[in-house]
């Protein structure tokens, strides 16, 4: 797996102009806390395995401007530190677009500069297991689809506490996919509030009669959740994921209209 990101991450820092490379040389000698002769993938391999991890998140976030990777690279550091802006602005200051909230947490339309937060929770190690990895592309993408709702999760203080997508508002068959959840830090209850809100905004603002998600067998936390917040089991894609040359299952999990006026 280092040897595939390593070829990746070198193939991207490829695609910088030579002013913009050795700005980028120099801040990922700084991450990486070793002195490298280059940016060749034989100097990339001496790189730590988790942060070469981090580093495929940056590279693949930074291909829209790339000119960024350097700030990137600084602001992970200050984010490990606790140090970082909640958002990080390469433009124009955002207005925040709020979806639904309650009294512990607001559900807000994602921003770009929230996708250097989005990509870093995505790709914790913590969370690779559960949920499929996208590039910074595939969410730019679906910032704009339509069909989709791709929220941010911020607790009382505005802190950015995780994320999650909807997909499906406009299926034929009114059936909506709760695609993603993510979360900084997990006991805190923000998932299940989170679904809660989602599920209720749906229901009340679109014609959806059915919400369903996928989830992997073995994330017992989850199923527990979407279990406790309503959804029923309807059964299982078994060895439907091949992941690191090993087949997983996948839940399926689903809660109608009617079932949902029968909690409220």
């Amino acid at each position: 797996m280092s040897k595939e990101l390593v070829q990746h991450i070198a193939a991207q820092l490829k695609r910088l102009p030579g002013k913009n490379r050795d700005q980028a040389h120099r801040s990922i000698e700084s991450f990486a806390g070793i002195r490298l002769p280059d940016l060749s993938e034989e100097s990339l391999s001496r790189i730590a395995a988790d942060k070469l991890e981090v580093m495929k998140g940056m590279v693949d976030g930074m291909i829209l401007t790339v000119e960024q990777v350097p700030d990137m690279i600084s602001a992970y550091n200050r984010f490990r530190e606790g140090d970082l802006p909640q958002r990080i602005s390469f433009g124009q200051p955002m207005t925040k677009d709020v979806l639904t909230a309650s009294d512990r947490i607001t559900l807000r339309r994602t921003e770009p500069d929230d996708l250097f937060q989005v990509l870093y929770i995505e790709r914790d190690p913590a969370h690779t297991p559960f949920i499929s990895q996208w590039t910074r592309e595939q969410h730019i993408e679906a910032l704009s689809d339509p069909d989709a709702l791709h929220l941010i999760i911020e607790d009382a203080d505005g802190s950015l506490a995780g994320y999650l997508i909807v997909n499906g508002l406009h299926d034929p068959n009114r059936s909506a996919c709760l695609t993603r959840i993510a979360l900084k830090a997990q006991g805190k209850g923000y998932g299940k509030e989170a679904i809660r809100l989602i599920v209720e905004w749906l229901f009340a603002n679109t014609s959806v009669h059915r919400i369903w998600l996928d989830v992997k067998d073995f994330n017992l936390r989850a199923r527990n959740v979407y279990r406790s917040s309503g959804f029923t089991v309807e059964g299982t894609l078994r060895d439907s994921v091949l992941r690191d040359d090993k087949y997983e299952s996948l839940i399926i999990m689903s809660i109608l209209r009617t079932e949902f006026r029968g909690l409220s």
